[in-house]
């Protein structure tokens, strides 16, 4: 059975969609869930897709914010 997917408000320039997707691609075949998701927003990053604001964020999960996109 097929799962409605959205993405996120990041999207708002349609030329970044395709980025995206190509992101999404390496994820293919495998369950969306909360494992999924987190590995999906990790690549984002890693690829330097999509660079989250560090504001409101703990110490550490900046420190491993940082340490993906070095």
């Amino acid at each position: 059975m097929a799962k409605l997917w959205s993405f996120s408000t990041t999207l708002r320039n349609p030329h970044r969609i395709i980025d995206f997707i190509k992101i999404l691609i390496e994820l293919e075949g495998e369950e969306w869930n909360t494992k999924t998701q987190k590995k999906y927003q990790i690549l984002l990053i890693k690829n330097r897709k999509y660079i989250p604001s560090l504001g409101g964020l703990s110490s550490s999960i900046k420190i491993l914010i940082k340490s993906i996109i070095l």
